[in-house]
């Protein structure tokens, strides 16, 4: 008996994964709405957690958060080891989701 478990991603169309492919250190997405910035946002947060490794998502407000944190944790469910609220993900792979909202200096 095997204890793999195998997590799907988001499938991007070809210019979210342009911009995937060509990204630096520091990016603006200038896209309207419905482009998929969120699903995307998803994968680039899901991939270096997936490899043990933090990321963060920040948002302007606290309110914008929960519709990220919960696909994450519907994307990663198998291999969650320890959640809080709309704070942190952390995974049996040792990486860790953390959302922060810029709303409130604390």
């Amino acid at each position: 008996m095997s204890n793999e478990v195998t997590i799907i991603l988001n499938l991007l169309h070809p210019n979210q994964m342009r911009m995937v492919q060509e990204a630096k250190r520091f990016n603006v997405a200038n896209c309207g709405r419905r482009f998929g910035k969120s699903k995307m946002a998803v994968n680039l947060l899901c991939e270096p957690a997936l490899e043990g490794k933090p990321a963060g998502y920040f948002t302007p407000t606290y309110k914008l958060l929960e519709g990220t944190f919960n696909e994450c944790l519907s994307t990663l469910s198998p291999i969650i080891t320890k959640k809080h609220d709309n704070q942190f993900i952390q995974l049996a792979t040792g990486g860790i989701i953390e959302f922060w909202s810029l709303d409130n200096p604390q």
